[in-house]
């Protein structure tokens, strides 16, 4: 018969397939995090260590700004896009891997800045 053939072809691909949704699915769950604000150097591993996840992040580009606390239970993403707002660090997420990314962003043009300075004659 063929239909026995056929599921015994096509299910190794259907177990991966069970496996890299599960995945996808386990990396969306929500967590507990406890990131106290600093340095992107420091809180960034302390973020990868509790969402049980790697990002990937230049200390050189990141080093000396200053991210946000998070505290509460929250999806990895939605956990790092708070730790890295309105900092001039933005977070990427690549859809086929799930790899969470950080670099440093354009400034935000909507950010408060100090009035310039005027020269008096």
């Amino acid at each position: 018969m063929i239909l026995p053939q056929f599921f015994r072809a096509v299910r190794p691909a259907l177990l991966a397939l069970a496996l890299i949704s599960t995945t996808l699915a386990a990396s969306d769950a929500r967590r507990r995090f406890d990131v106290v604000a600093g340095d992107a150097t420091q809180t960034l591993p302390r973020f990868a260590e509790q969402a049980d996840r790697e990002i990937v992040f230049s200390p050189a580009a990141v080093r000396g700004v200053k991210t946000n606390a998070v505290a509460g239970e929250f999806t990895a993403r939605e956990a790092l896009d708070l730790l890295v707002a309105r900092t001039g660090l933005i977070a990427t997420q690549d859809a086929a891997s799930g790899a969470l990314a950080v670099r440093k962003g354009a400034p935000d043009p909507n950010a408060e800045r100090a009035a310039q300075a005027v020269a008096s004659s």
